[in-house]
């Protein structure tokens, strides 16, 4: 629920709520003002009568972040798991997708990277 100094401005709780979303969900005023069907003076008038909203929005992106930084972080749990999945695609397909975010592709060419012994025994069994 928006707070109570927001429900006493002129605008509707869903105007708010819909002026928020507009916000985050397009980058600039031209396009926010459209979407609302207002034009630019319009939105720049609604803001600075309710500077809530742009609080409000800034809130709501910030929590969003913090959301998916997290969700990122599950999801580098799960591929890791999927490596040793017993069926080969699922597993070729987890790793692949691991190399391709740290940054080892094939269009990269062979890239060397220093592992220290402990590692390179337990992923190759030995030591090169």
């Amino acid at each position: 629920m928006v707070n109570q100094s927001l429900q006493k401005s002129k605008l509707s709780e869903e105007n708010i709520q819909k002026t928020v979303v507009t916000l985050l969900a397009h980058s600039s005023r031209k396009t926010q003002a459209e979407s609302l069907g207002i034009t630019r003076q319009g939105l720049y008038k609604r803001l600075v009568k309710n500077p809530e909203i742009e609080k409000l929005a800034s809130q709501v992106s910030q929590k969003s972040q913090q959301i998916m930084q997290i969700a990122s972080i599950k999801a580098s749990y799960k591929l890791i798991e999927l490596i040793d999945h017993p069926n080969p695609k699922v597993s070729i397909v987890a790793a692949t997708q691991i190399l391709d975010r740290v940054g080892l592709t094939k269009e990269q060419g062979e890239k060397k990277i220093d592992l220290p012994e402990p590692i390179l025994v337990k992923i190759l069994g030995h030591t090169e």
